[in-house]
């Protein structure tokens, strides 16, 4: 343990703590009176620790512990940026959006006799005049008219022979469905198109060119600006039906149905020989035995044969094709859809003799469908 002889600190020994602790000094007055003159200041040397009870002020303030703080020092350089965190889950279906608007449809028009008018292709929505357009056609020719019947009676016996059905119009080009309708075509907005509908065959009148009911007429259409280099482009007509044929004492023959599904007539001889005519395509022949009825017309739903008569006449073809007449109206119908055939003529056992006239054909038609 040290001594007093060599503890600086010891006793009295102000000189000691004036060189080891206190360390007065004289400075500038920079404050109160001393302003202009001196102070007396102090310093602590040697110091290891200061224990205080109070506050410690220093020039701006009280002093903290651990000494003041001193004035903020510049900002650092930005560090490196930090790996991508992992993907987060996706989030809700958002709500369904509103329905947008009805596209355009096809514009159609339809032509059930020819037009005084060429048809013009319309514009598209959008476009302008010389702009390319789908347009979907469909045609159909005249339907054919149903042929006339034709009784005879003499002391020999009745011979009665019924007219064949009315073909219906052609749907297609080349006569065995090259070419079946309806068929696209790209047009240009603007253009005119010459329209033909084909019309009705008349039917066979008793007694006026062998009963015979007329062809219907043919459907067309040509471009009027640039015209088509093989012509226009066309659907014939149905053909008529023939009428039936009696040669007194000798024979009788129901009539043919005419071209494309007609119905052939039925026939029956009390003398001579009977022949039934034939049907066409999809028609049914006649028969030959009292009360058979007409051949029905073939295609989709043809005409039905006459019916309850002694002999009927053929039904027209197509649908809509008209009846063989009926014991209550003996004439055939007329067709009664685009080109349908009209029904042939039909005959009662009456003993006199007559005939009745076929059904007219229908008009055929011509449908332009513009997708605009």
């Amino acid at each position: 343990m040290a001594g007093n002889g060599n503890d600086p600190f010891s006793g009295t020994n102000t000189r000691n703590l004036l060189q080891h602790v206190f360390s007065p000094k004289i400075v500038q007055g920079v404050t109160g009176a001393s302003i202009g003159g001196y102070d007396v200041r102090l310093d602590l040397i040697n110091i290891d620790n200061i224990y205080t009870a109070g506050t410690i002020y220093g020039p701006n303030g009280p002093i903290s512990g651990g000494g003041g703080s001193g004035s903020t020092g510049p900002t650092g350089p930005t560090g490196p940026t930090g790996p991508t965190g992992p993907t987060g889950p996706t989030g809700p279906t958002g709500p369904t959006g509103i329905t947008g608007p009805t596209g355009a449809g096809g514009r159609i028009t339809v032509y059930t006799s020819t037009p005084a008018s060429p048809y013009t292709v319309p514009t598209p929505t959008g476009g302008s005049v010389g702009s390319p357009v789908r347009v979907e056609v469909y045609m159909k020719g005249g339907g054919g008219g149903g042929g006339a019947s034709s009784q005879t009676t003499s002391s020999g016996g009745q011979q009665n022979a019924a007219g064949g059905g009315g073909g219906e119009g052609a749907a297609d080009i080349g006569g065995a469905g090259a070419l079946r309708f309806p068929i696209t075509l790209i047009m240009t907005a603007g253009s005119t198109i010459n329209v033909v509908v084909g019309a009705g065959g008349a039917g066979g009148v008793y007694g006026v060119n062998n009963g015979d009911g007329t062809t219907g007429g043919a459907s067309s259409i040509d471009c009027v600006q640039t015209p088509l280099n093989g012509g226009p482009i066309t659907v014939v007509g149905g053909g008529g039906g023939k009428g039936g044929v009696v040669v007194p004492g000798v024979s009788v023959t129901g009539g043919d149905g005419g071209d494309s599904n007609g119905g052939g007539g039925s026939a029956f001889a009390g003398v001579g020989t009977a022949t039934a005519g034939n049907g066409n395509g999809a028609g049914y022949n006649g028969g030959t035995n009292p009360g058979d009825g007409g051949g029905d017309g073939g295609g989709f739903r043809g005409g039905n044969g006459g019916f309850g008569v002694m002999t009927g006449g053929g039904g027209g073809g197509g649908s809509g094709g008209g009846n063989g007449g009926i014991n209550s109206v003996l004439p055939g119908n007329p067709g009664t859809a685009y080109g349908a055939g009209g029904g042939g003529g039909s005959l009662l056992n009456s003993g006199v003799t007559q005939g009745f006239a076929g059904g007219n054909g229908a008009a055929g038609v011509v449908i332009f469908t513009a997708y605009l």
